[in-house]
């Protein structure tokens, strides 16, 4: 079965905020999602997405995230770049977008590896 999860309406400050957030996700589910989608890049403390982007790495690698991909939601491609300047994992999409930011998205992904949906 393959599921895609959103992680986050309200702010993440802290690693222990994301695991927290995470075991919950899971535990709802019954299961881990193929796909975990930070949405939009306002769900981190401002400043802190490539440490956020980090934390979210380490829950795979720890196995917390066992198998499942990391993507984004509604993101920006200045906060693409700040992801892909840190990341070890590269998101696997950026899930739709506000109107407001397609045309500079649509711009943006020609000279991307992450594919929009």
């Amino acid at each position: 079965m393959n599921s895609t999860h959103h992680l986050g309406q309200t702010k993440l400050h802290t690693v222990e905020e994301v695991k927290k957030s995470v075991a919950g996700s899971i535990e709802k589910l019954g299961f881990i999602p193929n796909l975990l989608l930070i949405h939009n890049p306002f769900i981190p403390a401002e400043g802190q997405l490539g440490e956020f982007w980090g934390w979210l790495e380490d829950l795979v690698q720890d196995g917390t995230l066992k198998d499942c991909s990391l993507g984004l939601s509604n993101f920006r491609p200045v906060d693409i770049e700040t992801v892909m300047k840190v990341a070890k994992i590269k998101p696997v999409v950026n899930r739709k977008c506000s109107w407001r930011h397609r045309l500079k998205l649509i711009i943006f992904q020609k000279s991307s590896t992450i594919p929009m949906s």
